[in-house]
């Protein structure tokens, strides 16, 4: 878990790394006793954990906070401060806890261990990447199609964003130089049954909605680059080197588009 802590005191920045440093599994990518530096960070970095002061000199904890919220709603927010009166504002923040100074060893254990129970909640097993070549990670672990049709199938409906894709509209697209007919219809079915399958060997989340004639993604069970990139992160959106699912020329009009949203 990757933490920043932002606080104008340099005592507490220190107290909060050798607590930190106790713990397993956290990893501080951050110390700022300005606030602005600590936006700057996260634009460019990923971070699951921000500790937060309330009062400093540029900009105020709270506000920081629904500013990191702005570049990234998934960051748990902690509040360590010497100030009672904001709690009801930093739960409003959406903040796990408040902890006054000077702070208890016990507390901020306790406020980790939750951030890290959030965090794995939060996080999705199945990765997909499409900038560049198209690829499946379960867990960080690359997914190994025996069929590459499946794969292919699979970056279809990726490509189609949760939409419903029909057989013949599959077909249309994997198999162009195919004539439509029995043989092709049974490749299809080959192509969604190992997909499923190769899925469903390496998580228990179920992503596919698999009909008679039809397909399609469960978006919402699924981390992409490309959602993210759609949906303004700005870390995705650095990511992208002008090249989308490169393997697959059907896939250049997306290209195109996400070019077109970047350069806007």
């Amino acid at each position: 878990m990757r933490a920043i802590i932002v606080d104008d005191e340099s005592l507490a920045i220190t107290y909060l790394i050798s607590v930190c440093e106790e713990i397993p599994d956290i990893h501080i990518v951050g110390e700022f006793t300005d606030a602005s530096a600590a936006i700057e960070f996260v634009k460019d970095n990923p971070v699951d954990l921000a500790f937060l002061d309330i009062e400093m000199a540029d900009i105020d904890g709270i506000t920081l906070g629904k500013k990191l919220h702005e570049l990234d709603n998934s960051i748990v927010l902690v509040y360590t401060t010497g100030y009672e009166q904001y709690a009801l504002d930093a739960f409003k923040n959406h903040a796990i806890a408040y902890i006054l100074k000077p702070c208890d060893v016990e507390d901020v254990r306790y406020a980790i261990e939750t951030a890290k129970l959030l965090v794995n909640k939060n996080k999705k097993q199945v990765f997909i990447r499409t900038f560049g070549r198209f690829d499946v990670f379960v867990n960080e672990t690359p997914v190994i199609f025996s069929n590459a049709k499946a794969k292919e199938l699979f970056a279809l409906l990726v490509d189609q964003r949760g939409g419903e894709v029909s057989m013949e509209q599959a077909i249309d697209v994997l198999w162009e130089d195919k004539p439509y007919g029995a043989s092709v219809k049974s490749l299809y079915r080959r192509a969604v049954a190992d997909m499923k399958n190769t899925m469903n060997a390496l998580t228990s989340q179920s992503i596919f909605y698999i009909g008679r004639a039809t397909c399609q993604l469960d978006t919402s069970s699924v981390d992409c680059d490309y959602y993210q990139l759609l949906l303004g992160n700005k870390n995705r959106i650095k990511e992208f080197s002008n090249e989308y699912m490169f393997d697959y020329s059907w896939a250049d009009p997306t290209l195109l588009k996400i070019q077109s949203i970047i350069n806007m």
